[in-house]
């Protein structure tokens, strides 16, 4: 591909994906076939502020009404994952009749869920069982991963364990870790786990 690319002209590609680790080791990696290819840029989610007048006029223009309430609450859960976001927001639609309510908020974020719940188990299945516990710990909105009350509450091991986990888990693209706080990159993917 990169050679065909190569001799095109006036065409530009662009090359996009949450999975940070996975985007850089392609560009940035001598031994890929992309390596320094273009430029990598980081781009920030869409702010909820820009999300929710295009879901509430998104579902009028097809004879529905989502208050800015729900299309707040809608953003939140997902965490303005764009893609989490568009789905979940079918979902509930699909459930609406005239307008948004408990229910078809509800009925649609368990479709959302079940609808991504093979892939979820499929991640899951390649962790070690301390890993898996680490992202509950975490997904319960647990900081203090050290603490001698959080090791034992969800059977996280020993610090050098610990620090192993945390590495991987970031390598892996399941955690980010900024200035030592880590976070799923995924939001769905931590709502499942809490189940």
């Amino acid at each position: 591909m990169r050679s065909a690319w190569q001799q095109q002209e006036h065409v530009s590609y662009c090359f996009y994906g949450s999975k940070r680790t996975m985007m850089l080791e392609i560009f940035n990696n001598s031994n890929s076939p992309f390596y320094r290819f273009g430029q990598v840029i980081f781009m920030d989610k869409i702010a909820k502020e820009d999300w929710i007048p295009f879901i509430t006029s998104s579902f009028e223009k097809t004879g529905k009404k989502c208050s800015a309430e729900y299309a707040s609450r809608i953003c939140d859960i997902v965490e303005c994952h764009s893609w989490y976001l568009q789905q979940l927001c079918y979902f509930i639609w699909s459930y609406t009749d005239d307008e948004v309510d408990e229910d078809s908020y509800n009925r649609g974020l368990r479709q959302t869920l079940n609808i991504n719940t093979p892939m979820f188990q499929n991640d899951t299945e390649n962790l070690s069982q301390s890993q898996i516990e680490m992202l509950r710990a975490i997904s319960n909105g647990e900081t203090k991963l050290s603490s001698e009350d959080v090791k034992h509450r969800y059977s996280l091991g020993n610090p050098n364990t610990i620090t192993k986990n945390k590495l991987a888990l970031v390598k892996r693209d399941i955690l980010d870790n900024d200035k030592g706080i880590l976070t799923f990159i995924d939001p769905l993917y931590r709502i499942w786990l809490k189940g």
